[in-house]
């Protein structure tokens, strides 16, 4: 998000979705938390968290006054790929 919002000509960007998929998930077999929010409207604090400390720094990072974030998430305890193509 904040390497977006540096960018001169960021307008917005958004969550893929509000609220999760039903508790079967889709017929093609997707079936993970993909919202703010689960299939019963409870909030994910840790995302809501994150969400916040992210849009405290936006006007800043946009505006110039500081430098974006440069670090990689972190999906899980075992890391992040170095590509989404990356199965190995």
């Amino acid at each position: 998000m904040e390497q977006a919002a540096s960018l001169d000509g960021f307008l917005g960007a958004h969550w893929f979705a509000w609220q999760d998929e039903g508790v079967q998930g889709r017929m093609d077999g997707e079936n993970y938390n993909i919202g703010f929010v689960d299939s019963t409207n409870r909030p994910y604090p840790e995302l809501v968290e994150a969400a916040k400390t992210t849009h405290k720094r936006l006007f800043d990072v946009h505006s110039g006054k500081v430098l974006p974030l440069s670090q990689k998430p972190k999906a899980s305890e075992a890391g992040s790929p170095s590509s989404p193509w990356d199965t190995n």
